[in-house]
């Protein structure tokens, strides 16, 4: 577990109070004894595995491995502006050009199966976890394949 999450939890090769206070702003609080918090952790681990997840990417830099991509191509982000509210945001290529949508917490209740959720043209789609979110995204068209890890050599945004 910790080898997954490290890049997350420490990626400084140390945790700050701030760090964790982010931590528990993007997942919710895993240290309470009401014993969600290994629940919290294992959504943690299934998340940073998924090729789509580019953890604290920046939005130039996630516009730059986007730049010349397929239409659909997308990858998901964690993000600081809001990260109670609004804690990861979709970056796609869509009409030749980059989208940044942020998926919405509806609320940390592990249990809720609408957790999350995201405005697509026809509706919001709300989901309990992210890799459901974008599953259903996956069913519906509105994301394509995940985009590489690495910039496009030929890329002049």
């Amino acid at each position: 577990m910790v080898h997954q999450l490290q890049p997350l939890l420490a990626p400084d090769d140390f945790i700050t109070m701030l760090r964790l206070d982010l931590i528990t702003k993007w997942f919710g609080e895993f240290f309470l004894p009401d014993g969600q918090g290994a629940d919290i952790v294992e959504e943690m681990k299934e998340l940073v595995v998924q090729p789509w997840f580019a953890g604290e990417l920046a939005k130039e830099v996630a516009d730059r491995w986007l730049f010349g991509r397929e239409e659909a191509t997308f990858l998901v982000r964690l993000s600081q502006t809001d990260a109670v509210h609004f804690p990861f945001t979709i970056s796609k290529r869509k009409d030749s050009k980059n989208a940044h949508r942020r998926i919405q917490r509806l609320t940390y209740d592990m249990t809720r199966p609408d957790r999350f959720s995201v405005e697509t043209f026809d509706e919001p789609i709300s989901a309990m976890n992210i890799v459901e979110l974008i599953n259903k995204l996956r069913v519906i068209h509105s994301v394509g394949n995940e985009c590489p890890r690495e910039e496009l050599a030929s890329e002049n945004p």
